[in-house]
C-alpha cells in the first residue's frame, strides 16, 4: 500500500513563511559582509602602507651602478614591464578567408599559430617575460641603476624617542630642525631627506652628496642626483623610492598608466588608470620618456619588433596610430616618512601594534565573505527554490523520493546546511567583533587629534569610521544569525505540534476483474469501515446491512477522520452471483459464523458460537437469493463442499 501525504494549510504556510525567512536572511546577511569586506578592505591597504612607510629604514646612502652591492638595494624593484603573450596574428588574412578557413583570430589570438592559420598567412608572434625595469641612466655605454642603503633605525621605533621639544635621549645624534621633522639616530651621519636630480650635467665635481646618473652617451640626456640630509634640510628622512608610468595611486603596489592608453592586445597584464590619485602624497623627483626606459632596460629591439602587427587604432603595433614611446613619459618618485606630530608619537607603537590586528580583521571579514556567499547561494536559492518546488508538486530528480519522502530529505539537508552555516559563522562574528571593538577607539583618538598631514588625516578619519560601521555590521550579522535561529526552532516546534494533522490517503489497486471501487474513512485505528466485521456482535461475518442500504452515509467520512480509497470489490445484490470472500485463512479457535441461524441485529444480544465438530450449518443450506454479508479473509476449507449442490 502506497502513502501520499498531503500538508495541511497550516503546514503549507509555515513552509512558506520558513523558506521566506531563511531568503531574507541569506540576502540580508550577503549585503551586511560585502558592505563590511569591501569599506574595510582598501582602508587596510592603505593603513598597511603607511604601517610599512613607517618601519623602513630611513635612507643613509645613494650610489650608482650596474649593479647593487651587498647592504644596498634598487629603487625600483616594484615596478615590471608586464611581458607579453605568444600568440597568432591573422591581421593580413582577409575576413573572407577566416571564415572560411574557421579561424576566430580578429586579428589575434591568445595560442600559437596552428599548421592551417600559417598556410593562410597568420603569423606566430613571440612572447616575451615580464621583467624590472631597474636601469634608470648610462655611464660610458653601460646601462646603470640607483642603489640606496637603509639604515638599521626606523621611524616606527625612533620616532616616540623624540619629546615634545624636539630633543633627543643620551646618545642619540639629532638630525633635523622642527620638532616634528625630528629623527634621533645611532648612524654616523644623518639620513637624506631631499633628492633632486639635475638635467643638462654629468658633472659633480667635489660634491660629495652628488652621484652622476647619465652621461648622455647613449640616452642623450645626461643628469646627476643630488641629495641633502637632516643636519642641512630640515625635513622628515625619505623613505621610500617608486617608478609608475604617468603618477601615483593612493596605494603604493598599483601600478598606474596614461588614462585611456591603448595597450597591446597580448600584454600579459593590463593595467587601469587611477588617474594619479596619490599625487600628494609624493615629489617627482627625475621624468624620462618611455622609450628611453625601453632603451635602458634592453626592450627596444623587441617592441619594434611588434610593429607589424597592428590592429584596430593601433598601426603602430605595440603603440596606438599616431604615437610611440616618446608620448609617454615614466617618472621616479620619492617619499618621506609620513609625518606625525610629536605630540601624538605615544600612539605611534600602539598604531603599529595594531596593524596586525586590522589585517587579521580583514581576513576575518573575508572569511565572512565567503562564508556568506556560500551560504547564500546554497541556503537562500538553491534549497529555497527546490523547497517551493516540491510545496508546488514537482518532483525533483536529484532528491531521492517523491512527495512526503522527497520533502522529509529536502528539510533534513536544509535543516542540516542551514544550522550548520550558521554555527560556522559565529566564530568569525565574534572574532571580528573583538578585533574591531579593540581599535575602533585608537583610531578615533588619533583622528580628532588630527596627528598627521591632511590626506593622512583623512585617510584615519575615514578608516575610523570604517570600523565603526564594521563593528555595527557585525553585531547587527550575529543579532541576525541567532535570531533566525530562534526563528528556525519555533518554526520546527509549530510544525511538530501540527504534523498529526497530516491527511492520509490509502490506495489499494483496483481488482482485475474491474469491480466497482468505494472510498471510505479510515476509523480512529486506521481500518476501513467497509465490510469490515461487525464488532458490534462479534460474528466476523455478519453483514453490515447500514453499509449496504446507506451508501449515501457510509461514504462521508466521519468529522476529523482520515480518508481511505477501498478498491476492493463491492459485492452486488445478484441472484446469479456467488459470495466473494477474501484470501485469508480461518483463525481457528476464534469463534465461526452459524450458517441457519437468523442474521443478528444491531443492538440485539449476538448467540454465541458454534465450536467446531458438528454441522455448522445446521439443517438448513444457505439462502443464495438473499444477501450475504462478505466475511474477510480465505473461505473455511472444511474438506467437502459445506453447501452441497445449490441450484441457482
Amino acid at each position: 500500500m502506497a502513502e501520499k501525504k498531503e500538508l495541511t494549510k497550516t503546514q503549507r504556510i509555515i513552509a512558506l513563511i520558513t523558506v521566506t525567512a531563511l531568503l531574507i536572511y541569506a540576502a540580508v546577511n550577503a549585503f551586511l559582509v560585502i558592505f563590511a569586506y569591501t569599506k574595510l578592505s582598501k582602508n587596510v591597504q592603505e593603513l598597511g602602507d603607511i604601517s610599512r612607510n613607517w618601519q623602513q629604514g630611513a635612507i643613509q646612502d645613494i650610489v650608482v651602478s650596474s649593479a647593487c652591492s651587498t647592504g644596498y638595494e634598487s629603487v625600483f624593484q616594484t615596478r615590471h614591464w608586464p611581458g607579453v603573450d605568444s600568440g597568432c596574428w591573422c591581421g593580413d588574412v582577409s575576413s573572407t578567408v577566416r571564415n572560411d578557413q574557421n579561424i576566430t583570430c580578429s586579428p589575434f589570438c591568445s595560442s600559437s599559430c596552428s599548421a592551417n592559420e600559417l598556410f593562410v598567412g597568420c603569423r606566430s608572434v613571440s612572447g616575451r617575460a615580464s621583467q624590472a625595469l631597474n636601469s634608470w641612466g648610462s655611464i660610458g655605454g653601460t646601462n646603470v641603476r640607483v642603489c640606496i642603503k637603509r639604515s638599521a633605525e626606523n621611524f616606527g621605533d625612533i620616532g616616540s624617542l623624540v619629546a615634545e621639544d624636539g630633543s633627543c635621549p643620551s646618545g642619540y645624534t639629532k638630525c633635523g630642525t622642527t620638532a616634528d621633522n625630528v629623527f634621533c639616530t645611532k648612524e654616523a651621519t644623518c639620513p637624506i631627506t631631499s633628492v633632486t636630480v639635475q638635467t643638462g650635467t654629468s658633472s659633480c665635481g667635489l660634491d660629495t652628496d652628488c652621484r652622476v646618473l647619465d652621461d648622455g652617451s647613449v640616452t642623450s640626456n645626461p643628469r646627476v642626483i643630488k641629495f641633502q640630509r637632516g643636519n642641512t634640510f630640515d625635513a622628515s628622512p625619505l623613505a621610500e623610492f617608486r617608478l609608475n608610468e604617468y603618477g601615483m595611486c593612493d596605494l603604493v603596489s598599483k601600478d598606474e598608466i596614461t588614462p585611456n592608453r591603448k595597450q597591446f592586445p597580448l600584454l600579459v597584464t593590463k593595467l587601469s588608470t587611477c588617474n594619479n590619485e596619490g599625487a600628494s602624497k609624493w615629489t617627482i623627483t627625475d621624468t624620462i620618456s618611455e622609450d628611453k626606459v625601453f632603451q635602458l632596460n634592453g626592450l627596444t629591439s623587441y617592441i619594434s619588433g611588434l610593429s607589424t602587427f597592428t590592429s584596430s587604432g593601433m598601426n603602430n603595433g605595440y603603440y596606438e596610430t599616431g604615437k610611440s614611446g616618446a608620448n609617454y613619459d615614466w617618472k621616479m618618485f620619492t617619499r618621506p616618512y609620513i609625518p606625525w606630530k610629536v605630540s601624538c608619537r605615544e600612539q605611534l607603537k600602539p598604531i603599529l601594534e595594531k596593524s596586525q590586528e586590522v589585517n587579521d580583521l580583514k581576513s576575518a571579514q573575508l572569511a565572512l565573505l565567503i562564508i556568506g556567499l556560500i551560504s547564500t547561494l546554497i541556503l537562500g536559492i538553491i534549497l529555497s527554490f527546490m523547497e517551493i518546488q516540491n510545496l508546488r508538486g514537482i518532483d525533483l530528480t536529484c532528491i531521492k523520493g517523491e512527495g512526503e519522502e522527497e520533502r522529509t530529505r529536502i528539510k533534513r539537508i536544509k535543516k542540516f546546511m542551514n544550522y550548520g552555516f550558521k554555527l560556522l559563522v559565529i566564530p568569525f562574528q565574534i572574532w571580528a567583533i573583538v578585533l574591531t571593538s579593540n581599535t575602533k577607539g585608537l583610531f578615533n583618538e588619533v583622528a580628532e587629534k588630527e596627528c598627521s598631514e591632511a590626506d593622512t588625516g583623512v585617510l584615519l578619519a575615514f578608516f575610523s569610521k570604517t570600523l565603526s560601521s564594521t563593528y555595527t555590521s557585525n553585531i547587527l550579522g550575529i543579532a541576525i544569525t541567532v535570531g533566525s535561529m530562534l526563528f528556525d526552532l519555533l518554526m520546527s516546534l509549530c510544525g511538530k505540534k501540527d504534523k498529526g494533522k497530516t491527511e492520509t490517503v490509502a490506495i489499494t489497486p483496483t481488482s482485475a476483474k474491474g469491480d466497482k471501487t468505494e472510498m471510505m474513512p479510515l476509523d480512529k485505528n486506521n481500518q476501513s469501515q467497509l465490510n469490515s466485521p461487525d464488532r458490534s456482535s462479534g460474528n466476523p461475518f455478519a453483514n453490515n446491512n447500514n453499509n449496504n442500504n446507506n451508501s449515501n452515509s457510509a461514504n462521508q467520512p466521519p468529522s476529523g477522520g482520515n480518508i481511505v480509497i477501498n478498491m476492493n470489490p463491492v459485492p452486488q445484490n445478484n441472484m446469479n452471483s456467488q459470495p466473494v470472500y477474501q484470501n485469508q485463512q480461518p483463525q481457528y479457535g476464534q469463534p465461526q459464523p452459524q450458517y441457519g441461524q437468523p442474521q443478528p441485529q444491531y443492538g440485539q444480544p449476538q448467540p454465541q458460537p458454534q465450536q467446531f465438530g458438528g454441522n455448522p450449518f445446521g439443517n438448513q443450506q444457505p439462502q443464495y437469493g438473499q444477501p450475504q454479508g462478505q466475511p474477510q479473509g480465505q473461505p473455511q476449507q472444511f474438506g467437502t463442499n459445506p453447501f452441497g449442490n445449490p441450484r441457482y
